[in-house]
């Protein structure tokens, strides 16, 4: 198994890629290991990696065609490329504390999610509507939905039993021994509705944010509330501690951007988070909007992803599509004058991207 602390393990770390449409693997100095060939791929977990098969349905009346529908089963590969279970799922989730949640297509009217081993073996009957992964010893699911999409979440532990009744709107994952979840009580229903509950299902931080995400390392992203920016009301995130303290953002303040194009060489604009994810390895990637109403290179207001750190430092400037988290040193992204996928390391140099026609088979 993979281990964050063994430099030897982490070279054998496998990434995924996509070339003309198929997906496949790379390690960490771009040699080829498993082609191309799955619809969906992702990063390993618990050395297994979740992939994806697309199956085209053609319907045909009186020898015309009348329909043609495109199914993904989803399933899971081993390190070497080797399916070790069967793409027949709608649905997948990396295994976390040795469970997956899968969804299961054979329930009407649109599946029902349960809980695989690493065999395949269902352990826990697909009985729910939705369903998170495993995070100290417990996992969010959906037990019914209404017709007023009031979805009720509550948490189950490893034998399937709930231990938290359902009666949220939406929750998260446990980490620092907190979850975040929407409560059904607030009559405004989304806003101001999210809070924080711990292993109990007791009430540790009120409900009082617009969104909150799952806590890492001891801070959690969450929209507390809109500010005013040039004339207009914008949502903004901030990072809490656990007791609930606001200490990043939603202003990171009057940040210097190196830019690359255009003759650029330094801009200082002003900035806000529009979007945030969690801390991972010590960085987070956040959405940011800077410049002023009318566009800080004089074109349109720039929202592009880039990196912070603990400290609120913008550590890798915000010129990413999509901006995924840190893993063994590295991250996905999407440059923004790309539709292809990067790798890049916590300085933000690249290490490997699918325009590099230098990946080798091994």
């Amino acid at each position: 198994m993979v281990t964050e602390n063994s430099e030897l393990e982490e070279a054998y770390v496998l990434l995924p890629m996509y070339r003309n449409g198929k997906g496949g693997y790379i390690d960490r100095s771009g040699n080829l290991v498993v082609a191309p060939q799955f619809d969906r791929v992702s990063r390993f977990s618990e050395d297994l990696a979740i992939i994806g098969i697309t199956e085209k349905n053609i319907y045909y009346e009186l020898e015309v065609i009348t329909k043609i529908e495109e199914i993904t089963k989803h399933g899971y590969i081993d390190e070497t490329g080797k399916v070790v279970i069967e793409p027949q799922f709608q649905n997948a989730g990396p295994f976390c504390e040795g469970l997956a949640y899968v969804l299961d297509g054979n329930y009407e009217p649109h599946g029902l999610y349960g809980y695989i081993n690493h065999s395949g073996e269902m352990v826990i009957e697909p009985q729910f509507y939705e369903a998170y992964s495993f995070s100290e010893n417990l996992a969010p699911v959906c037990l019914e939905e209404s017709e007023d999409c009031a979805d009720r979440w509550g948490y189950i532990n490893k034998t399937g039993e709930i231990v938290i009744k359902p009666h949220f709107y939406d929750a998260g994952c446990f980490c620092n021994g907190l979850a975040p979840v929407c409560f059904k009580e607030n009559s405004r229903k989304y806003l101001d509705s999210w809070g924080y509950i711990d292993r109990e299902g007791k009430i540790v931080l009120e409900p009082q944010f617009h969104y909150a995400k799952s806590f890492s390392g001891g801070l959690a992203a969450v929209c507390v509330e809109p500010v005013e920016y040039d004339d207009e009301w914008i949502d903004v995130w901030s990072y809490i501690d656990t007791t609930g303290q606001v200490v990043l953002g939603p202003r990171l303040g009057r940040c210097s951007y190196k830019l690359r194009k255009k003759g650029y060489t330094e801009q200082v604009v002003d900035s806000y988070i529009r979007d945030a994810d969690a801390f991972s390895e010590g960085l987070a990637a956040v959405e940011l909007r800077v410049g002023n109403k009318w566009g800080y290179d004089g074109g349109d207001i720039r929202r592009k992803w880039g990196y912070i750190d603990k400290k609120g430092n913008l550590v890798i400037e915000p010129i990413f599509s999509l901006a995924g988290r840190f893993l063994y040193g590295l991250a996905l992204v999407t440059p923004s004058d790309s539709e292809g996928i990067t790798y890049i390391d916590k300085s933000g140099n690249i290490n490997w991207n699918d325009k590099n026609q230098g990946d080798k088979k091994q």
